[in-house]
Formats: C-alpha cells, structure tokens, sequence
C-alpha cells in the first residue's frame, strides 16, 4: 500500500508540472482599431517596436512572455514602456500604438489546446468591439498573385492639387534636426510609417519629401482637383498639407482598393471644385444686375464677405423713365413711365459650400412720373391724366447661386415677397375716348384733384448679376 501511495503522489506531481507547464503564458494579443483586426503577438515572432522617449526603433526576437512583460536575447521591456510595437508574422500586419489600441494577456487556461486559444480570439473580438470581424494578415491580389501596393494620399491645399507616395517609390528626404539629405526607397508603408532599407520613420518626422521624378514642382500653377505625379512635401508648409491613410481593409482585395481609391478620389474633386469656384473667396465683390437693365435700370451692387458662410450685400439702382411711355394701352400699369431710384440690402447665407445661398431682402424704392395717362391705381375706364410720386416699401425671399471664375463672379437668383406701395396722386382730369386726347378737367383752372393711395403688390425676382471679386 505504501509503495502504491508513493507512485501516486509522483503521478500527481508528474501531472501538475507539465499543467504547469503547458500554461506558460506565451501569447499577447493586440487589437489594432484603426484596420478592425487582431494579432497574436507570441514566443518566437520578429518584432519591431519603440521605447517611450527613446526615439530608438529596435528589431528583435522574442525569447519569451510573462504576462505583460516581453524578453528578447540582451533584455526585457513591458507593454506600457512601449510607444508602439509591430509583429513581422503577418505580412502587412498593423502597428498597436498604445493609448489607441487594446492589449491583451490571455489566462494560463486558454492553453489546452490551439482550439480554446482561437474561442478565446473570438471571444475577445467581441470585447473589444471588433465583432469577430478579422481582415486577413496576408493581403494578396488576387488578379495579379502579388500583394497591392500600400499608398498615401496628400493634398496641397493652396492650389487643390494631389498627389501620392506608393511603396517601392524612389524618394529624397530629411528628418528632424538632421539637415542631411538622404535617398532610398520606400519598402514598406504601414498607416502613416514609411520604412526604408535601415531605417524607419513615421511621416510626421519628415522635414521634407520628395519623390525623384524629373517633373515641375507642385507648387506651380495647374488646374484644381488634378492628380500629380510629382510631390515636394516640407514641413515648414505642413499646413498647406492634408494627409489621406487608407484603411487596411482596402488592401484585402483589389476591388476593394479600386473602389476606395474612386470615392476618395471623387470625393475630393468634389471637393476641389466647390473650393476652386466658392464667390466667397473674395472679401468684396462688385456686381452690375444684367435683368434690370430690362427696365432700363441700372442696379450697381458691393457684397461684403462676413465670415465662411454669411456675406451682406447693398444693391443700389437709378429707374430711368419715358414721359410718353405706353403705360395706359398695354397693361393699364406704367411700367416704363416711373423715373426714380432705390436700395436694397441682401442678407446672404451660402448654406452648402457650393455657392447656392438663400437671402432675406429689404427694399426701399421711391419713383415718380408726371403727365401721364393711365388708370392706375384707380379704376378708370379710360385713363386719367395723373402726377404721381410714390414710396415702395417691401420684403423678399431669395434663392440663389454664385459661381465663381478666377476673380469674374455670376449670381443666378429668384425669389418672392410682398412690398407696401405708398402713392401721391395729383389727378387732373378723365379721359373721354379710349383712343383719344379728348377729356374733361376735374377743375376749371386746371388744378389737380390730390388723394393718397396705399397698396400691397407681390414682388418677384428673377435675374442674375456678373461682377469680379478683389
């Protein structure tokens, strides 16, 4: 019985090491939001990672793991020491970047088998709001059998132009306080970190960058929205700069990379184009109204840019008038007879970056005419003789649209309101004919009959201005 004990005792010990064992906690796991993945980082993998201030990139070989603790042959660095950190098991694995991404270190008990480390995988996709969703480490394109180039896009702002770094370009560059220039080319972009053959540097570190093409700089005049060949990045002008980092979920496929490389593409022409043709480039624009003309008035208007989206325009106008206009026989209103003057302010809100804006309108208009026959504003089967001077006072909504053609501006509009018209009427007498000059005085001595009329008349606007912008 005693030599039976013995053996047990040594079977459960044998047992408990190995469980001991086989629970070595050899695998971390990073979550890397911005591709929606996550990587093993485990005993045996070539990685690449930064020390906290250091400013050191350093490649080395995991020897082993404890908890959150990674060793390497020459020594051993925690994950929270760590500015960022990329394992070469995948080809075109992301970089976890702490603070942005999650680390993880798995209990002794997920080891049992490779199964229980996979449930735990997905389990912790779950946790960390990935869903279980995984892009593939490997990305291959699958028309050509060869992995899709990884690309920046950048947009030079001042001109709306773009252009783009791909791996396996030839570029000069020079890094932070290093006025050294150096040559190589880039083998690897990985988010926004460019590697070369030796070294490796985030695209914030760059001083300037220049692809080695035998092309005019950027910086010389070309149509907005193009796609340049050529790129002169500096960092002095880094805010005339806008960086673009596709995805990782682009490169699963080349449909998904074209489709990306459309709408980006698409998105910023738009873009470009709004910019290219905004009238609210200028402070101050002059404008004449080519639809008044048509009344033979001459509408000179200053529109005065408030801030990105408001602007306030003055229109002011002279009416010229025809005493003999034929105000009575064609609508028994006079419209060509009234000579006078007016202004109009213009509260403009361009609403969606394209020039089209929509203005509340206030009117003052005064006019004037004398000796003239209508029926207007009475009912006069035949028209009378009348001086009349009238105020108008009046409210208007506007819809509009200003484009915008280097400094030329066009304004399209259209709108609908109401106006008050106040009028002085000296009256001096009836006519007896419709096609005559006969009538009959109101008084012997041929003076007036005065009266004061009020009225409400619609207001309709439809014309459009051209002016240049400074």
């Amino acid at each position: 019985m005693r030599k039976i004990s013995l053996i047990a005792i040594l079977v459960i010990l044998l047992l408990s090491t190995a469980k001991s064992q086989n629970t070595k906690n050899d695998i971390l796991f990073a979550g890397i939001p911005h591709s929606f993945t996550i990587q093993k980082i485990e005993t045996g993998d070539s990685v690449r990672f930064l020390v906290k201030k250091s400013g050191l990139y350093q490649n080395v070989k995991i020897t082993g793991i404890s908890l959150d603790t990674i060793f390497f042959s020459g020594g051993s660095v925690r994950i929270n020491e760590l500015q960022e950190i990329q394992s070469f098991r995948y080809q075109n694995s992301g970089i976890y970047y702490p603070g942005s991404g999650q680390i993880d270190v798995p209990p002794p008990s997920i080891y049992t088998t490779p199964a229980t480390i996979e449930r735990y995988k997905d389990k912790l996709a779950n946790l960390m709001g990935f869903k279980g969703t995984f892009f593939p480490q490997r990305v291959i394109n699958h028309d050509r059998n060869q992995r899709i180039k990884r690309i920046l896009y950048l947009e030079y702002r001042p001109t709306v132009e773009f252009s783009y770094l791909t791996e396996k370009q030839n570029v000069q560059y020079t890094i932070m306080d290093q006025p050294e220039i150096h040559s190589g080319r880039i083998l690897k972009i990985s988010q926004d970190t460019l590697f070369f053959d030796g070294f490796t540097s985030r695209f914030r570190n760059f001083c300037t960058l220049k692809k080695m093409v035998n092309l005019p700089p950027l910086n010389n005049r070309h149509k907005a929205g193009t796609i340049r060949s050529d790129l002169d990045y500096g960092k002095a002008d880094s805010a005339s700069w806008r960086i673009f980092i596709p995805p990782d979920s682009i490169y699963a496929n080349q449909r998904n990379y074209s489709l990306y490389r459309k709408s980006l593409i698409h998105s910023l022409k738009r873009e470009a184009f709004a910019i290219a043709y905004n009238p609210l480039k200028y402070k101050n624009s002059f404008k004449i109204n080519l639809a008044k003309l048509l009344h033979v008035e001459l509408a000179l208007s200053y529109e005065r840019v408030i801030d990105s989206v408001y602007s306030l325009e003055t229109e002011v106008g002279y009416i010229v008038g025809f005493k003999n206009a034929d105000g009575y026989y064609t609508i028994n209103y006079p419209i060509y007879n009234y000579s006078g003057c007016f202004i109009q302010t213009i509260m403009k809100y361009y609403y969606n970056g394209n020039g089209a804006y929509f203005a509340p309108v206030l009117l003052y208009k005064y006019l004037w005419c004398t000796g003239m026959r209508t029926g207007f504003p009475f009912s006069s089967a035949n028209g009378d003789l009348q001086d009349q001077f009238r105020n108008d006072y009046g409210i208007s909504i506007r819809m509009g649209k200003a484009k915008r053609y280097g400094q030329f501006i066009v304004d399209y509009y259209a709108g609908l309101g109401v106006k008050l018209v106040s009028i002085h009427v000296n009256d001096y007498g009836k006519y007896l004919e419709h096609d005559e000059g006969r009538m009959t005085w109101y008084h012997t001595d041929h003076s007036p009959k005065v009266s004061e009329q009020s009225l409400i008349h619609p207001i309709v606007n439809l014309g459009v201005k051209i002016g240049a912008g400074f």
